[in-house]
């Protein structure tokens, strides 16, 4: 099976993705931000419910908008599973503080600052190691 990185996984379609591919036998990494600050309920809730199930579902810390943490994110499962097989971007890069904001409570900057990230991309690259030289990726 499978060992699936999931960018924004602390609520939502990413943490019911991130469970969902563990459920089915992959293993999951769901990443949240600020694991150990304002989303720690939320890696609590996603390990407690892989005890509970017996999901292969490991929390890992990742802040999209910085390459340090998506670089440690990605060793960090390389550390435990020797691979990184798939990557699913679902996470957000509009926040503020600890929390996602909707559009219609956002200043300009942050709104232009959402928009740029959701349609061209973060800024941050997250390589599956060996995609390339293995001929994985596409």
């Amino acid at each position: 099976m499978s060992v699936v990185l999931v960018t924004g996984a602390a609520t939502g379609i990413g943490g019911l993705v991130a469970r969902a591919l563990a459920h089915a036998g992959h293993t999951g990494y769901p990443s949240v931000r600020d694991v150990d600050g304002g989303n720690a309920a939320h890696a609590a809730e996603l390990r407690a419910n892989a005890l509970e199930s017996g999901a292969d579902l490991h929390v890992v810390g990742l802040d999209v908008t910085a390459q340090d943490s998506a670089d440690a994110a990605v060793r960090s499962v390389e550390e435990r599973h020797g691979r990184l097989d798939a990557l699913i971007n679902n996470a957000v890069g509009a926040h503020r503080g600890n929390r996602v904001v909707g559009k219609a409570t956002m200043d300009a900057l942050a709104v232009t600052t959402a928009y740029q990230a959701n349609a061209f991309g973060i800024g941050t690259v997250i390589v599956i190691p060996g995609a390339i030289t293995e001929g994985t990726g596409t």
